[in-house]
């Protein structure tokens, strides 16, 4: 007897990526899993992404759908509130999958009984070159335990847009918070779905080409960001109580900051390295984050 595969629904997003989105579309037309449907939420685009998606529209798998410009989360939102399968993917208008991406991720959870689960990847600029020969998460890389996934992804976060995750968990937390404003909006879906006992799992071939265009990395201190954080963490103090929740929240925050700095140096932008060196120092709290995001990441799951 057959079985009978569940329905993927593939959500993409997209805003004015007219020179990107075709490759994207096209990993996930390619998909070798197929029961599925490909869902692309048009953000308002003003480019030239409706003329770049019109000879695909009429494919029977594939749903546009276009909305007035309103932001990634509300974007994805819109995508899964017209989804019809028992598992959504997501998938970034400048990303492509591998074909099997789908296959073996469905497999995957299925075999495990996972609620989630992420793949390993690649990171590539906007010529589709791989910035590092090897893929982003190292060999020998390995998620927490079940009952560890909580506290671990509190103190870290990683690259949750690229999840297969059941829709019906995404329904029961509210799905993505639009008010965020796409700031870290993926952290904190996770930080809920996994505050509710959520289980995630780790398949570590990379089966994602996820792109990293100039200046994508290089927005400098955002207190849209700090709003976003603060917001985030005040979600948590039920649980982890007010001082904890104060905690994570400055050492995101300064590791938000340290991460520009990273940037700023590889840019070698002397402007935005003053900038951000003055923001960390400015702060004792600030400055501690640092010493205590090296140390978290050498204990990651202890």
């Amino acid at each position: 007897m057959k079985t009978i595969l569940p329905k993927v629904s593939i959500i993409i997003p997209t805003y004015n990526c007219a020179q990107y989105i075709e490759l994207a579309l096209l990993s996930a037309l390619e998909q070798t899993y197929q029961n599925k449907e490909i869902i692309i939420i048009d953000d308002g685009s003003t480019d030239d992404t409706r003329a770049v998606l019109k000879k695909y529209i009429k494919n029977k798998d594939v749903n546009y759908i276009y909305q007035e410009n309103q932001g990634v989360s509300q974007a994805r939102n819109t995508g899964i509130s017209v989804a019809q399968g028992s598992y959504v993917a997501t998938l970034d208008a400048d990303d492509t999958w591998s074909n099997t991406r789908l296959e073996k991720m469905i497999a995957f959870l299925e075999e495990n009984d996972y609620d989630i689960a992420i793949s390993n990847f690649y990171i590539v600029d906007e010529y589709r070159r791989r910035i590092k020969s090897n893929a982003a998460f190292p060999e020998g890389y390995t998620h927490p335990p079940v009952e560890k996934q909580y506290s671990s992804l509190l103190k870290e976060a990683t690259a949750f847009a690229l999840m297969v995750v059941k829709k019906d968990i995404l329904i029961d937390v509210d799905c993505y918070d639009v008010s965020l404003k796409g700031e870290a909006e993926d952290y904190d879906l996770w930080l809920r779905l996994l505050s509710e006992k959520k289980k995630w799992g780790y398949y570590p071939e990379p089966l994602v080409e996820m792109m990293v265009r100039v200046g994508s990395l290089s927005k400098g201190y955002s207190k849209n960001r700090k709003a976003a954080l603060k917001k985030i963490f005040n979600k948590q103090i039920p649980i982890i109580g007010n001082l904890k929740a104060y905690m994570y929240y400055r050492y995101h925050l300064g590791g938000y900051r340290l991460d520009m700095l990273i940037v700023s140096y590889r840019e070698k932008n002397i402007a935005k390295i003053n900038k951000h060196i003055f923001i960390l120092m400015r702060s004792p709290i600030f400055s501690s984050t640092i010493l205590l995001k090296k140390l978290i990441q050498f204990r990651r799951y202890v």
